[in-house]
């Protein structure tokens, strides 16, 4: 992923598991794992979604991100993937504190 990365934003730490590729109206989105600066156990995590229609260059980020809160201090809301059920879009995530995964129905795209 080219999109860039600022100091001090909610993605400055790391960027980490991606979900598989969606196609719709001519762009590629995926949803991608971010956090703060480490240490991994006490950076604040969360999820982003980025688009192309290039797929191979020009991704840019979601003005909304991230699409979930981030953790208070550790891993969760990460671990995404992206799912178009018919005009529906899903975005599972690893939730923090707890097992297993939530589900979050997405009604914002650019």
């Amino acid at each position: 992923m080219s999109a860039s990365r600022e100091d001090g934003a909610w993605d400055a730490g790391t960027i980490g598991k991606r979900s598989r590729i969606v196609t719709e109206g001519g762009y590629y989105y995926f949803a991608f794992e971010g956090s703060t600066p480490q240490p991994y156990l006490s950076a604040r995590w969360s999820t982003g979604l980025v688009r192309s229609k290039e797929l191979t260059s020009g991704w840019t980020k979601c003005r909304l991100n991230p699409m979930l809160p981030q953790t208070a201090d550790s891993m969760g809301n990460d671990g995404p993937e992206l799912l178009r059920l018919g005009s529906t879009w899903f975005l599972y995530v690893r939730p923090a504190h707890a097992p297993g995964t939530d589900r979050y129905r997405l009604i914002a795209k650019e």
